[in-house]
């Protein structure tokens, strides 16, 4: 009568401490979240800091360019002032000068004058159709 009941399969009772086993879980997902989430920016920097050396590097090759750039500019400029072209035509033998703004013609890829010049009233007075088929205006000879 004073015996203790045997309990039976107390050992085999497939019972969890459900608290322990969803703090677990939950920590496991969360390290794998943080682990992700880690590896995705460490990429991401990576791909940045290349990304930003090619950016310095075609900065510094612009840099370079644009001083080149403004150089060969400025090179180009000096030797266009008239004074050059006249030194330079008078070095190679060359007896040209510098045209006049009366004797600078414009012409379209049409073979029409730009309105509003000064040698345009000249031309148009100058030019005058042949007589043969061609229709060709030419130049009569007015001594200049």
């Amino acid at each position: 009568m004073f015996f203790k009941k045997r309990r039976v399969g107390r050992k085999n009772s497939k019972k969890v401490n459900v608290w322990k086993a969803g703090v677990t879980k939950l920590f496991v997902a969360t390290a794998g979240l943080a682990i992700g989430v880690t590896l995705v920016y460490l990429g991401v920097d990576v791909k940045h800091k290349r990304l930003a050396e090619e950016i310095n590097k075609y900065e510094q090759e612009y840099a370079i360019e644009e001083k080149n750039y403004i150089l060969e500019y400025a090179r180009w400029e000096i030797k266009l002032t008239t004074e050059n072209l006249s030194r330079t035509l008078r070095d190679h033998g060359l007896a040209m000068e510098v045209p006049t703004a009366s004797q600078i013609v414009r012409i379209d890829s049409d073979g029409r004058m730009f309105p509003g010049q000064s040698s345009e009233a000249r031309a148009n007075r100058v030019l005058v159709p042949r007589a043969s088929a061609t229709d060709q205006p030419r130049l009569r000879e007015t001594g200049w």
